[in-house]
């Protein structure tokens, strides 16, 4: 049986009595006591450490039981800050986000993965730098890092992006590079994991079981049961744009013949709009994206509503599926997905329910991500955030997957 030292008690007291005072409104020591166990002058002692460093303040009296009125603690939510990266495909996304999920000063950076390493490397270093330079932010400022990746992370090991969708990328180590210009800890997650989390500890959803689906170049799906990320043995959970749809088909996307991305990733979307127009005598040229077929459908434009139909039929196949697998029924859309309006959130319920043998019994809610654009970029400070309330903050390294709170 491990022992514990008085020191890592200590310590394992104070992390259980800071994440307390975060969770709450407001909080006094009698209170804290009580839900803890601990005597009050040891409530007093671990309160007064993080009140020194800045963790905890002072914010009135609260009301009183009986004699003197006590003092309220509330979690100071801006005394660190934790830097979020959002690597992409084709571009990137920094930002830093407080102790509650407050994201501000994002910069969009024009490269992403299939620049490749040498025209990237270099200038995500350089950027992080002058970006802590600009805003002033030593290393005792920083709390963390999180950083998004597109493709999977596996568990425990070194952050080497997949061979197969990265093949530049295979023996770059984004740690040993990125640790060259700060020593804060940091966190490594696939990009639809952490928008799952985030709906997930902030949003609409919270500490529900639910199936997060992203586009981007691809689609992936995050998925959250019993408040843990579902990553599967080796973090490809979630990767429904591989999921075969039609075997026979003569749809390939990345050497998969009738795979979901096949038949819905953007360029096939915009070839299908554009097919549309023409059928109408519009031509539309080359100019299109998923982004500007948001826009068209809101516009209630013929062309984008045949898109939706085709697009809807597919994902609702996928979604359906891994209801079915699952037993989920929450689904929550982020990205571009979550900008195409009701017009086409009713149309995908539909189809889904359609699709679905147990829609009476597994209650299907299929609604747009509730936390906001920076979706992931506060997921991505997420992680540091639930490593720092669980007293996992260290020297830096892979976190793969959040204990949710």
């Amino acid at each position: 049986m491990k022992t514990v030292d008085s020191n890592e008690m200590r310590f394992l007291n104070s992390s259980t009595i800071m994440k307390i005072i975060w969770s709450s409104v407001g909080i006094s020591r009698a209170d804290l006591s009580r839900a803890t166990g601990m005597s009050r002058s040891s409530i007093s002692d671990i309160v007064s450490t993080l009140m020194e460093q800045g963790l905890v303040k002072e914010v009135g009296d609260g009301e009183s039981k009986g004699g003197r009125k006590p003092r309220i603690l509330k979690f100071n939510d801006n005394v660190h800050q934790i830097l979020t990266l959002s690597i992409g495909r084709r571009s990137s996304q920094i930002g830093l986000m407080n102790l509650r999920a407050s994201i501000n000063n994002v910069e969009v950076l024009d490269y992403g993965l299939i620049h490749g390493p040498d025209a990237v490397l270099g200038r995500i270093k350089e950027d992080l730098a002058a970006y802590m330079k600009r805003h002033h932010l030593s290393d005792e400022k920083v709390l963390g890092m999180g950083i998004s990746l597109p493709c999977p992370v596996k568990e425990e090991s070194a952050p080497l992006l997949s061979a197969v969708l990265y093949p530049d990328w295979a023996q770059v180590n984004l740690l040993d590079e990125i640790s060259t210009v700060t020593s804060c800890a940091i966190f490594f997650e696939n990009d639809a994991n952490l928008g799952a989390l985030a709906e997930n500890w902030w949003g609409a959803r919270r500490d529900q079981d639910l199936i997060y689906v992203a586009v981007s170049e691809g689609y992936g799906a995050g998925i959250i049961i019993d408040r843990q990320i579902f990553r599967g043995r080796h973090g490809m959970a979630g990767e429904i744009g591989h999921m075969i749809i039609d075997s026979s088909s003569g749809q390939w996307h990345r050497g998969i013949q009738g795979s979901l991305a096949s038949y819905i990733v953007e360029e096939a979307l915009v070839r299908i709009y554009q097919e549309q127009a023409q059928l109408q005598g519009r031509d539309v040229g080359d100019d299109m994206n998923l982004e500007s077929i948001a826009a068209a459908l809101l516009q209630d434009d013929k062309a984008a509503m045949a898109t939706i139909d085709h697009l809807c039929h597919y994902l609702a196949i996928a979604l359906t599926n891994l209801v079915h697998i699952l037993d989920i029924g929450t689904i929550v859309l982020g990205g571009t997905l979550a900008r195409f309006g009701e017009i086409f959130f009713a149309k995908l319920r539909q189809k889904m329910a359609e699709h679905s043998l147990w829609s009476d019994t597994i209650k299907l809610s299929v609604e747009p991500c509730s936390v906001g654009q920076n979706q992931i970029l506060v997921g991505a400070g997420t992680l540091v955030l639930d490593a720092f309330l669980g007293g996992r903050l260290g020297k830096p390294q892979i976190q793969s997957s959040a204990t949710l709170h």
